[in-house]
C-alpha cells in the first residue's frame, strides 16, 4: 500500500471516529451536554461554571423571588444561588449526574435555543431534558428536567 493511502486512511478513521464519538464539536447543544456529564463526574466547577447559564437558572428556579428583590440585593442572591448550584453538582444531590452513562435520544436547535435530550443507557426509562442558549458564541444549558 502506497504511504499516501495509508496516511489518508488514518485520516478519514480518525475523523469518523470524533464524528461517532461526538468528540468533534464540543461547543454544540449535544457536546455541551456530554461536557456538563463529564464537569460533574470530575467535579470540575470551573467547568460547570463555563457551561451553566446561570443568569437564566435563577430566573428558572427562583425567579418571582429574584426579580422582586432590590437591585443591590439581586448581585449576591445570584452569587450564593451560583455557590449552591456548584456544590449542589459537585458534592450534593445532583452529583448522580456524574454517575450517568448517558445516550443522546434527541438534539433540536432552533436559532438561539436548543433541547438535548439524553437517556441513561442503563436504564431507558430515565431520561433528561437539557435546554440550552447560545451565549457569546457558546451554548449554555439554563434548564434540566427529568421527563
Amino acid at each position: 500500500m502506497e504511504k499516501r493511502h495509508v496516511w489518508a486512511v488514518l485520516l478519514v478513521t480518525c475523523i469518523v471516529s470524533l464524528l461517532a464519538s461526538g468528540c468533534a464539536d464540543k461547543n454544540s447543544p449535544r457536546g455541551t451536554v456530554m461536557l456538563f456529564l463529564g464537569a460533574v463526574k470530575a467535579a470540575n466547577r470551573v467547568e460547570l461554571d463555563n457551561i451553566l447559564s446561570f443568569d437564566r437558572l435563577i430566573i428558572e428556579e427562583d425567579g418571582e423571588k429574584y426579580a422582586s428583590l432590590p437591585p443591590q440585593e439581586q448581585a449576591p442572591y445570584l452569587a450564593n444561588f451560583k455557590e449552591n448550584m456548584l456544590t449542589s453538582l459537585t458534592k450534593g444531590k445532583l452529583r448522580f449526574f456524574g454517575q450517568i452513562d448517558a445516550q443522546v435520544r434527541d438534539e433540536r436547535v432552533s436559532g438561539d435555543k436548543a433541547e438535548v435530550v439524553i437517556y441513561e443507557k442503563e436504564n431507558k426509562s430515565k431520561a433528561y431534558a437539557f435546554t440550552l442558549a447560545r451565549e457569546g458564541g457558546k451554548w449554555k444549558i439554563y434548564r434540566i428536567v427529568t421527563i
